[in-house]
């Protein structure tokens, strides 16, 4: 679910470090995992999502403004992988991350001070998880999978696995791992395959 998320402690999770050489295949076979992916596509319903925010404390307003995001956009090339989540009046947030596994940096998807670091974290044919963590304040850990789901490749889940350094409903501390999901329908005029823009960007 992409609503507004980033790892705690103020470091890195030990588990997000640079993954050199991801699945130990090359990067153009990667990208061709991932190219089922792409396209544009709309969101058609969320499962928990809220209750995750609530978990990170994050405000009503932010809550109402995150439920917004109602367009994704994916593109991948041999060198990237990009999501852009989309709202209204132009609004929306870009991620891109590097095929072989390394670290990057993002603005919080929540708006808070600081950024988040993340990865790549994994490929299979149809699916490509991202790892993200961030500090405080609110700080947590992420696990992000996108996938076409296996009855209908014209829908795709995205799976949110979240931990949180502190509950913010409850004050529980370092609690279990807590799952989301959003489902998107693939756009209208949308299909997958190579995006030529950014595939012609990286080439340059």
């Amino acid at each position: 679910g992409r609503g507004g998320f980033g790892k705690g402690s103020g470091g890195m999770d030990p588990e997000l470090a640079p993954n050199n050489g991801l699945l130990g295949v090359a990067a153009l076979n990667v990208s061709n995992s991932t190219q089922v992916l792409e396209g544009r596509w709309t969101k058609i319903g969320t499962r928990k999502q809220d209750e995750a925010m609530r978990k990170l404390g994050l405000s009503r307003v932010f809550r109402r403004a995150a439920n917004l995001l109602s367009g994704l956009e994916i593109k991948s090339s041999s060198s990237r992988f990009q999501v852009v989540s989309k709202g209204p009046l132009a609004v929306s947030i870009v991620e891109e991350y590097p095929m072989d596994g390394r670290v990057v940096t993002h603005s919080r998807r929540d708006k808070r001070s600081g950024p988040h670091r993340g990865r790549l974290k994994s490929v299979t044919p149809g699916s490509a998880t991202i790892e993200v963590s961030w500090g405080e304040p609110h700080g947590g850990y992420l696990l992000e999978t996108f996938r076409l789901n296996p009855d209908n490749p014209n829908v795709l889940e995205v799976i949110s696995d979240i931990r949180v350094d502190k509950d913010a409903v409850t004050g529980e501390k370092n609690p279990p791992f807590f799952r989301y999901s959003v489902e998107y329908e693939r756009a209208s005029g949308s299909s997958h395959g190579a995006q030529s823009q950014l595939q012609s960007q990286s080439q340059s």
